[in-house]
């Protein structure tokens, strides 16, 4: 019996594996050992393909759909795939904007302890700073 953990690199390696110790192969035996390593290909493919990927599913209101469809016609593209791309952008515009600000939180808080302590500001140090927070900018 084949283990599901067995794996082959083709049909060919399958089946020669299958049939190394029969004299007597018939086109049925093919045809079945055939039908056996389809079923372990396609096993093991949507166990990996589960493995790196995440099916996300959600619903919004018709009307919405519509509108969205409307658009990804105009860009030649599935609805799903503009949803999916504006999700993204999304995240990726949150993401940055946490950057944005969590910089800016630590320029204020250097000037905050320099006030405090007393002490003299790098202003070639603050303007680099604030410069890297403008190229973040979308």
């Amino acid at each position: 019996m084949i283990q599901e953990s067995q794996h082959f690199e083709s049909l060919q390696a399958y089946l020669e594996y299958r049939f190394s110790n029969i004299d007597d192969v018939t086109p049925e035996m093919v045809t079945k050992a055939k039908t056996e390593y389809r079923k372990i290909y396609q096993s093991r493919y949507r166990k990996q393909y589960r493995e790196r990927y995440i099916q996300v599913t959600f619903r919004i209101k018709k009307q919405e759909y519509e509108n969205l469809k409307r658009i990804a016609e105009q860009q030649n593209i599935k609805p799903t795939t503009l949803i999916k791309q504006r999700a993204l952008q999304q995240q990726q515009a949150f993401d940055e904007t946490g950057i944005i600000k969590e910089s800016l939180l630590n320029i204020i808080d250097s000037l905050e302890e320099a006030i405090y302590e007393g002490e003299s500001v790098s202003v070639t140090e603050l303007l680099h700073r604030i410069t890297i927070i403008y190229e973040l900018l979308p």
